[in-house]
């Protein structure tokens, strides 16, 4: 009637649904102030929030709109209420075959059977097209897309079978329906019909009953398949642009995480006189070991692109606890004392209380918390069960915190720190290999020395 929405299109699907909750539908008498007022507040009952006050099914719509539809003089009860020109837009909505007309295209070569065809048709309200050969009928139904096509196999001979294959094949619309007819009672004849992708075979006489009624049930799906795909590309661009939206808010919160990320990570460093290279090379190592790793079948299932993805941004986060414990300790130029090992070892408990009060105030929206509190809490966990903080044993250990003991592992083997020299990378292989047992998954001790030259072209390029 109006041509409009309920409510006045808007820039993005959060500004609508929030206009949905807390705003009331435009009335069409706003709109069109010569719409009756019956009619408008029918209208509105139909859009009211509360599902009880609107019409019941269908049937009550149809019933409550029908006598809006009538002209003067018609057989309804009342005369219309409606301008000539909003009764024919309500009743083309209503009843789109009013005004438009299925098409069909007839590709039938004997004159009495071809008038057979168009006449029945006809008495269906379809509106037909005579072509004469298979070029002409493909022709024609990629410029006006028919609804129903009828093709008489004894004219077409085994280019029929063809014909019906290339319009299945190559559909106009979604919904065409393809009928053969044949003047033989052949039982193969309808089964290669069937299996080109015909929707029916009328084989033997042909009778205006038997086509009508086979094509009749056709045409009422169609009439609702008009309807249903006006509905369906309504719906197609809302959900686009839902899907836009939805996409851009993904952005949004993914890069506020990487903020967030990067921002707990330089913490770390600065506290640890640590810089930037360790955490990235950590993280690099990390992924590396873990893609040599899914060749093998215990870890196959495990390791997929979003595991990676969250390893490489939770893995520089490993040392975040370092930020509670006293400068002294961490700079230190010397070896530590019993107790200052014991205050350093609670460093992943301190990390993980930190994530956890993050995760308190955000919950599941910090998607990447659950393995970033796994790798912070139990990257010192030694598989023989005799590290830190919790003493896990073999597979209880999360897998990205025994990816991580890798890595930072290597990394720390290799760079010169204040109280120890570098190692080389031959000696860190030896002593972790050789030593390494107890400490580490034996998996990935076989899937860190098959990447072993990895590490160290990561070490040499990711330099201080």
């Amino acid at each position: 009637l109006t041509r409009q929405t309920p409510y006045p299109p808007q820039s993005s699907v959060g500004q609508a649904l929030r206009m949905v909750q807390s705003e009331s539908p435009r009335r069409v008498r706003d709109l069109r102030p010569d719409v009756p007022a019956a009619l408008d507040e029918f209208l509105a009952a139909m859009l009211h929030r509360d599902p009880d006050r609107r019409p019941g099914n269908a049937l009550a719509v149809c019933t409550a709109l029908t006598p809006f539809t009538l002209p003067q003089g018609g057989q309804s009860l009342r005369p219309s209420l409606l301008s000539s020109g909003s009764r024919d837009v309500l009743l083309a909505n209503l009843t789109p075959t009013a005004t438009t007309q299925t098409r069909a295209l007839v590709l039938v070569g004997d004159a009495a059977r071809g008038e057979l065809v168009e006449s029945t048709l006809r008495t269906l309200g379809c509106r037909s097209l005579r072509v004469h050969d298979a070029r002409e009928a493909q022709q024609q139904n990629q410029q006006e897309r028919f609804s129903l096509i009828v093709l008489d196999r004894d004219l077409l001979g085994a280019e029929g079978i063809r014909l019906c294959r290339h319009f299945r094949e190559h559909p106009v619309l979604p919904f065409q329906k393809i009928v053969l007819l044949t003047a033989q009672d052949d039982p193969q004849a309808a089964l290669d019909s069937l299996h080109a992708g015909a929707d029916d075979h009328l084989g033997g006489p042909l009778s205006a009953e038997l086509l009508q009624a086979r094509v009749e049930g056709a045409l009422r799906g169609k009439e609702t398949l008009d309807r249903l795909l006006a509905t369906a590309e309504q719906l197609q661009a809302t959900n686009r642009q839902l899907q836009q939206s939805l996409q851009a808010r993904s952005a949004d919160v993914r890069h506020a995480h990487d903020a967030l990320l990067f921002t707990m990570t330089k913490m770390a460093e600065s506290n640890d006189g640590e810089t930037g290279t360790h955490m990235k090379r950590v993280a690099a190592y990390a992924v590396l070991l873990a893609q040599e790793a899914a060749r093998r079948p215990p870890w196959r299932g495990l390791v997929d692109d979003h595991f990676l993805t969250q390893l490489e941004r939770c893995a520089p986060l490993h040392d975040i606890g370092k930020i509670g414990l006293p400068d002294e300790i961490l700079l230190k130029p010397a070896s530590l004392s019993t107790a200052e090992r014991t205050l350093v070892e609670t460093h992943p408990l301190i990390g993980d209380r930190i994530l956890a009060a993050l995760g308190k105030e955000y919950g599941e929206a910090l998607d990447f918390l659950g393995m970033a509190r796994a790798i912070v809490r139990h990257h010192h966990e030694h598989f023989d069960g005799t590290g830190y903080p919790d003493r896990l044993v073999g597979d209880a250990i999360p897998a990205a915190a025994r990816l991580v003991a890798v890595a930072d592992v290597y990394d720390a083997l290799r760079r010169q720190r204040l109280h120890k020299p570098a190692m080389t990378h031959a000696s860190t292989m030896r002593l972790m290999l050789g030593r390494g047992a107890s400490q580490f998954d034996p998996i990935l001790l076989q899937a860190f020395e098959a990447c072993q030259d990895q590490f160290e072209r990561i070490f040499r390029e990711i330099s201080e």
